[in-house]
């Protein structure tokens, strides 16, 4: 795969139902797959024809552990090919349709908005509907607690119907839990759940990266109920997905390593499970990722987005230029606003 970079399946493996420890090899066969990106295809050995279907049943996970079973029955076995099945929502059909659509949509957009202000107010609400942006970011202020019934409909279905209509986008965070949105336990600590890990690394105070191949942190989002749900139901035109870069988090590498689990490939099957859901309720929808890094090289994370968002590409420059970049910053907030700073920019960076 590696070498070639072609894409690889393994169309014949399994384990026999009635062996001890079935679902456990079975688990680690899988994340072996995951965690390499290669596609594969369970063995079943089952046919229409009933003397033979019900006679060799090896292989078939739907039966159980009992080797005289020949019905379909809940089992541990089924629930770990069901678990990872699940985490691989991205259809051809979804993929071909939807991201040609949504990324015509995307080739309209010159000047855009990223503001996550939660106090959209009546006179701010005037100066965005009446600006010439083609897209908007904005925070999905219903999923913040006590803002639960902030009327976000009427504001999306306002700034679709501006005088110049714009794309609205939701930011939603996927590496991170925020202890300000509906879905903090009040109870919540670093390390109770624990796949909340520990303090936000640029030393946001609500902010806590979070192992997000956990499956209570995914159910937070997916299904019926979820918060991408919430999102598509109120009109947006997509998903704006911070914390992609997670998966290079030390915290996250290292708890990562600890479950046996490859971060970054985590990450791609992350990002495939929302945009999958997303599209599948939305097919009109974008997925935007932010600083995505080097996942961009990943054909598969590449067919689950529609844009890439890359921060720091202009002011990256350090105080006094240290490191070098193309706007050095100030040495204090105060001297951001001043005219010694601005001299000493050049003409570019003061434009």
């Amino acid at each position: 795969m590696q070498r070639h970079q072609v894409p690889l399946a393994i169309n014949e493996f399994g384990v026999a139902r009635w062996v001890p420890n079935a679902a456990a090899f079975l688990d680690d066969e899988l994340a072996l797959f995951e965690a390499r990106g290669i596609n594969y295809a369970v063995w079943v050995w089952e046919t229409s024809w009933e003397p033979f279907a019900t006679e060799v049943t090896d292989f078939n996970a739907r039966l159980g552990p009992d080797p005289q079973n020949t019905s379909n029955v809940d089992n541990e076995l089924r629930s770990v090919l069901e678990r990872y099945w699940n985490r691989n929502m991205i259809r051809p059909s979804q993929v071909t349709d939807s991201v040609g659509d949504a990324q015509t949509r995307l080739a309209g957009v010159e000047h855009w908005l990223y503001l996550l202000d939660t106090d959209l107010d009546e006179d701010l609400l005037q100066q965005i509907a009446a600006s010439s942006y083609d897209m908007l970011v904005l925070d999905h202020i219903p999923s913040e607690i006590d803002r639960e019934d902030f009327p976000m409909a009427q504001v999306i279905e306002r700034l679709h119907g501006a005088s110049h209509p714009k794309l609205v986008i939701a930011y939603i965070d996927i590496g991170e839990a925020e202890s300000y949105r509906t879905y903090w336990d009040d109870n919540w600590r670093i390390g109770d759940p624990e796949w909340i890990l520990g303090e936000d690394p640029d030393g946001w105070a609500d902010d806590f990266p979070v192992a997000f191949w956990d499956e209570d942190w995914q159910s937070i989002w997916m299904g019926e109920g979820g918060i991408l749900q919430g999102i598509v139901d109120l009109g947006y035109d997509g998903v704006y997905l911070d914390w992609v870069a997670a998966y290079d988090d030390e915290l996250v590498t290292d708890t990562a390593r600890r479950d046996g689990v490859d971060a970054r490939s985590e990450m791609i099957a992350w990002v495939g499970s929302i945009s999958a859901a997303v599209r599948q309720a939305c097919d009109r929808c974008v997925i935007v990722a932010q600083n995505p890094s080097d996942l961009v090289e990943d054909e598969t994370f590449r067919r689950s987005i529609d844009a890439v968002a890359q921060e720091q590409v202009w002011f990256d420059g350090g105080v006094e230029n240290r490191p070098q970049g193309d706007c050095p910053l100030p040495h204090t907030e105060a001297e951001i606003d001043t005219d010694v700073y601005r001299e000493g920019l050049s003409a570019a960076c003061r434009r």
